[in-house]
């Protein structure tokens, strides 16, 4: 119980890194999404096939990968990084890809009629 008490205020600090993390990437990724989302079926020739193939590039390969190769990568490129904006950088574009193509499906459901 003496070693849970002591590492409370660690605990809490990185509750607090988490939620900062999560909100910041929440509401990042889905204006970026919300904007590729839209994009891709506005502009279905200049635009679509890039976002196509951002997108099968980004869910395909598994989101800690792409983390740790962000992490490594970049002080190699010539990139320093905060590790939390590497971090950060990651899960945006990795949620905007979701979402873009969340927004892209919700728009195309809707009959042309509406």
């Amino acid at each position: 119980m003496e070693t849970l008490l002591n590492a409370l205020p660690y605990l809490a600090k990185a509750a607090l890194h988490t939620i900062w993390l999560s909100a910041a990437s929440i509401i990042l990724a889905t204006l970026i999404g919300g904007i590729l989302g839209i994009f891709s079926v506005l502009y279905k020739h200049a635009f679509g096939t890039l976002i196509s193939v951002y997108v099968y590039l980004i869910r395909g390969v598994p989101i800690l990968v792409l983390i740790f190769v962000a992490y490594f990568t970049f002080p190699t490129i010539g990139l320093q990084l905060n590790d939390y904006v590497a971090v950060l950088l990651v899960l945006v574009f990795y949620g905007a890809a979701l979402i873009s193509e969340i927004v892209r499906g919700a728009i195309l459901s809707v009959p042309l009629a509406q």
